[in-house]
């Protein structure tokens, strides 16, 4: 059993009696999962966060506002509004996940706990490119595909281009040193020339690696 309603937690509080979405779990039987929890007993006080650790030892590794606390620092501004997408984690224990910032920016995020960084944030340039992440108001734009052992990400994303409303790109890479993989208008390698990518109809598979 990794978790069940009131356990307690490593850092104070217990698991609430939600649980979020589906775990995540790498190969040394580490999880990574979404849930609500109380702070303490004296104020029970709850909040939502992304959660990692061994079966009997989990911890948050970043949390969101309740009506006493305010959410996290999010990497790139603000603090984490505490509507967090399913997280992904690797065989060093890191987890990457989507979320929203008191800002209303969308990004995504990869770390541990205590040591999370940006990947990618909306209204801010998508590298390999001229454009920015585009702003969502409604929900994410970003499709987190994987975070492999090496802590690289792989995720898609649409952009506003100038081929046309929908054009969207694929970027791969470590925090901070994403690159650009692939996006639509652009020549399809080992094709003729002027064969270009249209559309891409899932998100990226990409391995250990970094190719996707």
């Amino acid at each position: 059993t990794v978790a069940v309603s009131d356990d307690s937690l490593d850092a104070g509080g217990s698991i609430a009696r939600i649980f979020l979405g589906n775990p995540a779990v790498d190969g040394a039987g580490r999880v990574a999962f979404r849930s609500s929890y109380f702070v303490n007993a004296l104020s029970p006080t709850l909040r939502v966060g992304i959660f990692t650790g061994l079966p009997g030892s989990t911890q948050p590794v970043v949390s969101g506002p309740s009506s006493l606390l305010p959410g996290d620092a999010a990497p790139g501004g603000g603090t984490f509004s505490g509507a967090f997408g399913h997280p992904l984690i690797n065989a060093a224990g890191q987890v990457a996940f989507s979320a929203t910032t008191t800002a209303g920016k969308h990004g995504l995020w990869a770390g541990s706990a205590g040591g999370t960084q940006l990947i990618a944030l909306a209204g801010e340039p998508a590298p390999g490119t001229t454009a920015l992440f585009p702003e969502n108001p409604g929900g994410s734009l970003f499709e987190l595909s994987g975070i492999n052992d090496a802590g690289q990400v792989a995720f898609g994303s649409s952009l506003p281009g100038a081929v046309n409303s929908q054009e969207r790109g694929i970027w791969a890479g470590l925090p901070g040193a994403l690159q650009l993989a692939a996006r639509t208008g652009a020549q399809a390698p080992g094709f003729a020339a002027g064969v270009t990518f249209t559309g891409f109809r899932t998100a990226p598979a990409f391995n250990e690696a970094g190719k996707v």
